[in-house]
């Protein structure tokens, strides 16, 4: 069949029907040359990888000019901030108070300054003070609504909640299930559940959401310890600690078995949760070298991509 002649829309050559576009028009349709060019009306051919190639030039011009805008916007550090950061984070990686920049390479093998030294009151006293001096020189600069100041924002207020924690808890004995067993020999479930709550204070009225978090996990295994020390006790083997679940077990009896599973892990799962905050000062390190990313103009993504894995294993143990 010939397209020409069943055209629902007239021929556009002279001599159409009713409607058509006539030879004196001076519209005209391109048609195709058969080569996959395209022919305009005045018979010159406009290939379509040149089109194509024009079209993508042209966004990677808009790309470029797109990064460039941002680069412009990004939130300008003053040279007194980048100082009073520098200081601060030179002392937390290699106990030293110096204004210029750090390695911007986390090295993961490598003995960091305050993660050796997060038993000491003194180091604690020093990074709070050079961290509060970076802050009060952060807090006088302009910029609050440019792209990226959010996020850095909420790090630094995070870096200063670890900080927070970490102080409130380095001094203090963690309590262990032996703790709770002694307690519970003294004065039943009652008692070990008013020394387990009184052991760890709120250090203080501030919102802090690690401490936050660590309390509501603290908890969780309280409850996991006190619930199979009461177990124990219901049946007859509150013995010495190291005999308790093989005197479950001696019973004979599957129903007291299937239980004495379900409670240890129960309470293996709540302990994982707590030997995350066991390497907080490894965390506050690593947050360092985000911060200085985004301070000093370096690469943040590396250190976001390291963070996000340890939070998805994290969510990975909630399950």
């Amino acid at each position: 069949m010939n397209p020409s002649n069943d055209n629902p829309f007239g021929s556009l050559s002279s001599g159409g029907p009713a409607g058509g576009v006539g030879s004196g028009s001076p519209i005209s349709a391109p048609i195709s040359s058969g080569s996959g060019d395209i022919v305009l009306n005045n018979g010159e051919k406009k290939s379509k990888k040149g089109l194509l190639v024009g079209g993508l030039v042209a966004l990677v011009v808009l790309a470029i000019v797109l990064v460039v805008v941002l680069i412009v916007l990004r939130p300008r550090i003053s040279n007194q901030v980048k100082g009073r950061f520098n200081a601060f984070a030179n002392y937390v990686l290699y106990g030293e108070e110096k204004n210029t920049e750090i390695n911007p390479e986390l090295d993961l093998s490598y003995d960091y300054y305050f993660v050796n030294n997060d038993d000491k009151v003194e180091v604690y006293d020093k990074t709070e003070e050079l961290f509060g001096k970076f802050i009060a020189a952060y807090g006088d600069y302009s910029g609050e609504d440019l792209p990226g100041k959010q996020y850095l924002n909420d790090r630094i207020r995070g870096e200063k909640e670890l900080l927070a924690f970490m102080r409130a808890f380095a001094f203090k004995n963690k309590i262990t299930f032996s703790d709770l067993l002694a307690k519970f020999r003294e004065g039943g479930k009652e008692g070990a559940l008013a020394y387990a709550e009184q052991y760890y204070e709120l250090p203080s009225s501030e919102e802090n959401s690690y401490t936050e978090s660590f309390l509501e996990d603290y908890d969780y295994w309280v409850e996991d310890v006190l619930g199979l020390l009461d177990f124990y006790n219901s049946n007859g083997c509150l013995v010495e600690e190291s005999e308790m679940a093989a005197c479950i077990i001696g019973k004979g009896n599957a129903e007291l078995s299937a239980a004495l599973t379900e409670k240890t892990n129960e309470l293996e799962r709540s302990e994982r949760f707590l030997r995350r905050y066991d390497a907080m000062s490894d965390r506050f390190v690593l947050w360092v070298f985000v911060l200085n990313a985004q301070i000093n103009d370096g690469d943040v993504s590396q250190y976001v991509t390291t963070v996000s894995d340890e939070d998805e294993e994290e969510e990975v143990i909630d399950e």
